[in-house]
């Protein structure tokens, strides 16, 4: 955000105009990294929380910083995003702080939106490499990895790749292969998910490319191994790229009980109107 652009918010808002001015010298000297907590902000510029708490909704509102529903540890302050949150403790019965290691039950963590850069961010979880559109006029390039899109598949430079992931946000689901990290749109809120195994990001790509019908096993990652073993190495890729709609609903990937009366099958089918995009690095 530029500084006229907080010129004008602050004329706006006149009665927030000295925080506004703090905010902006805050995030600038903090850069991009991590996420951005209203006391944080308020204790390391000495303002009041109510204060930085208005002005980072209305930067979220202008669409400047993205807003995430977030749950941090009592104890640590470790934080977390929400629908994780809620999502293990439905699937395992538990969740832990992955920095105290202490059991975060619903009495044990305190709720906050918690904000970020939008592409900048972005950017430093999936790779310096990412967040830098193509220039025109640029000469092509050798193939760098496939892009493949509910629209269709193509086959693209590094550049064009930078582009892409400066759209990550943009779309429902988007898996980047290079840097085997999944992005979702889950309550509204994009969310970056844990990274992917390279072995789960080779069954979450095959069943996305392939939009069959296949039993874990039946994959060439799954091949060769137990019904179980392959079995866990789906839902474990699942658990980070979808989003759990009841026991056995999810949203991208569907169950089909039985195929071939051999053993439970996936498929995935988003939903309609949904869009995905999926990157695949270039082999050669």
């Amino acid at each position: 955000m530029s500084f006229a652009e907080y010129e004008r918010l602050a004329e706006q808002h006149p009665d927030l105009a000295g925080t506004i001015q703090e905010v902006r010298k805050h995030l600038e000297k903090a850069g991009s990294n991590g996420l951005i907590r209203v006391h944080d902000v308020a204790s390391f510029i000495g303002a009041d929380p109510n204060q930085v708490r208005s002005v980072l909704e209305k930067l979220a509102a202008n669409g400047l910083l993205g807003a995430e529903k977030m749950i941090e540890c009592s104890h640590c302050s470790m934080a977390a995003h929400h629908a994780e949150f809620l999502r293990r403790h439905e699937e395992d019965g538990e969740y832990a702080c992955t920095n105290c290691h202490r059991p975060l039950t619903h009495g044990a963590v305190r709720h906050l939106t918690a904000y970020r850069h939008q592409t900048e961010a972005l950017t430093d979880i999936l790779g310096p490499s990412a967040g830098a559109p193509a220039r025109d006029g640029e000469p092509s390039q050798e193939v760098y990895c496939r892009v493949i899109t509910h629209e269709g598949t193509s086959a693209i430079g590094v550049d064009a790749y930078k582009t892409w992931v400066a759209r990550a946000l943009e779309f429902d689901l988007f898996v980047d292969g290079v840097t085997r990290t999944p992005v979702l749109l889950v309550d509204g809120n994009s969310e970056v998910r844990k990274k992917l195994t390279p072995s789960e990001f080779a069954i979450v790509a095959e069943y996305m490319e392939s939009r069959k019908i296949t039993r874990p096993t039946a994959t060439k990652v799954g091949s060769g191994k137990s019904t179980d073993t392959a079995g866990a190495l789906f839902d474990n890729a699942r658990r980070k790229v979808d989003i759990k709609v009841s026991r056995y609903e999810w949203t991208f990937f569907r169950r089909h009980k039985g195929v071939e009366t051999v053993a439970t099958a996936f498929e995935f089918a988003p939903p309609d109107g949904t869009s995905w995009c999926l990157i695949i690095p270039d082999q050669g």
